[in-house]
């Protein structure tokens, strides 16, 4: 299976995860990406809301080159990270 991407909600932390055979003990897989976050009201478990410690996600996709920008960022909306996911070739379409 390629161009496969796992979104993971109800979290109290937003996270980007990579997974990679070389990298793991079982091997028999394609490379690929996990994107969590939780709700944007959530605490993040020490903190309440108020103390400004919220994250969330962003996906977006280009319609015309079908690549997959997602953007983790912060309650003021300022970006923390981005990554842009280019589908492999050969995959089918849905």
């Amino acid at each position: 299976m390629r161009n496969t991407v796992w979104i993971t909600a109800d979290m109290h932390y937003t996270a980007a995860h990579h997974y990679d055979p070389n990298r793991a003990a079982f091997q028999d897989f394609e490379p690929f990406w996990e994107f969590m976050s939780g709700p944007i009201h959530a605490g993040t478990g020490d903190l309440a809301p108020c103390f400004g410690k919220q994250f969330f996600g962003h996906a977006a996709i280009d319609g015309r080159t079908e690549v997959m920008t997602v953007t983790l960022k912060d309650v003021e909306d300022r970006k923390l990270w981005a990554i842009d996911l280019v589908p492999e070739p050969g995959a089918a379409k849905a």
